[in-house]
Parts: C-alpha cells; structure tokens; sequence
C-alpha cells in the first residue's frame, strides 16, 4: 500500500512542499532505478517494504512537521551530495564498488533513522557514520 499510495499523496502535497515532494521523487528514483532488481543485493531489495513504510510516514506526517522534514532533507543532501556528484561522472559506480553501495545502504537507513525512527534500521547509522563510510 505506500508505494501505490505514495504517486497520489505526493501529487497533493506537491504545492504546498516542493522540496520535500522532489526528494522523495529523487529518493523513488533511485530506488527503482532501470536494473535495480538485477544489481540489487537481495538483502537490501528485502528492506525496500520498510523503506516504503518510511516514506509513507515521511508523507503522512509532513503536512504537520514541515520545518522537521526540511531540516532532516537538509541533512540528507549534504550527505547525499558527494554520492550524487560521483554518480554523474561514473554511473554504474555503485555495481563496481562495495563501498559506495554500502554507502547508498547507508544513506537509506539514515532516512529511515529521520522520518520513521520507529521502524528501526537494519544497522547503526548516523552522519558521523556516514561521513566515515564516505572517506
């Protein structure tokens, strides 16, 4: 139900959270990027229902916490912003390099961490973790 209910909600909210509207889109994107079943682990593509939780979470309690959404999606794309970066000169990176796909697991923990802290996530993680994992 939050993937299929997500395209709807998102359009709604669409107006009034720009920002918050196009990061998710980006973080849906990349999710199911072309490929992403063959060059997905079956470990993490286990995870992706609780990352849909999360993101339907994410939507539901937007409307009422804007300003905790912005600062946490302010957080996300500074630690996503080096990733980005490499993924427009390399795009198949993460198929090539178990750090940056530990990196990219990371990233999606730390969302889970933010917007839906109740879900838990599969291991520690942190911005100081990530900022670890990056170097």
């Amino acid at each position: 139900r939050p993937l299929a209910a997500a395209r709807p909600r998102l359009a709604k909210l669409a107006g009034q959270w720009p920002g918050a509207v196009a990061d998710v889109e980006a973080q849906l994107a990349d999710l199911f990027r072309p490929g992403f079943i063959l060059a997905t682990p079956f470990d993490r593509l286990a995870q992706y229902p609780r990352y849909a939780k999360a993101l339907d979470y994410r939507l539901e309690r937007l409307p009422a916490q804007p300003g905790k959404d912005e600062q946490a999606r302010a957080q996300l794309e500074t630690l996503r912003a080096p990733l980005d970066a490499l993924l427009v000169e390399r795009p198949n990176v993460r198929l090539m390099s178990e750090e940056i796909m530990t990196y990219s697991e990371m990233l999606e923990e730390f969302r889970v961490s933010l917007f839906a802290q109740q879900l838990g996530t599969s291991r520690p993680v942190s911005a100081k973790r990530l900022a670890r994992q990056w170097q």
